[in-house]
């Protein structure tokens, strides 16, 4: 009787820490999921304050990127629209900028920056574009 007390006690040991040793991979690897990317843009200077702003972005992290933010100058710019991005997938876009963020002359650098969403976590990443 003594025996068979310490084989269930055995078996019940090794059924629940292989429970926790499940529960705890599974919360690494959610914790471990997080949003990244790398992005090209490019101005090109069109006329007295207006340029063409053309984005790349490529997803470099483990999660969809719900959305992406783009600032110049940092004046919130609509009109490009990246959203839903997967992971290790690259998408493009381009919006005329014009009004607050107007463009300034060729050789002249501006600040442009992306803020990348995914759930409650965002990432963001900051470069500085020479018009052409």
């Amino acid at each position: 009787m003594e025996a068979l007390t310490v084989i269930v006690l055995t078996v019940a040991a090794i059924v629940l820490a292989a429970v926790v040793w499940v529960f705890l991979l599974g919360s690494t690897q959610t914790q471990t999921a997080a949003p990244d990317f790398v992005f090209d843009a490019s101005l090109i200077w069109i006329s007295s304050g207006n340029c063409r702003l053309s984005l790349t972005v490529k997803n470099t992290g483990s999660v969809i990127l719900d959305r992406m933010d783009v600032i110049v100058n940092n004046v919130p710019l609509p009109g490009i629209s990246l959203s839903n991005l997967p992971p290790g997938r690259s998408a493009s876009g381009s919006v005329t900028v014009t009004g607050t963020t107007a463009c300034p002359s060729p050789g002249s650098s501006v600040v442009i920056e992306l803020v990348g969403v995914s759930g409650q976590n965002t990432v963001r990443k900051v470069a500085r574009v020479v018009v052409q």
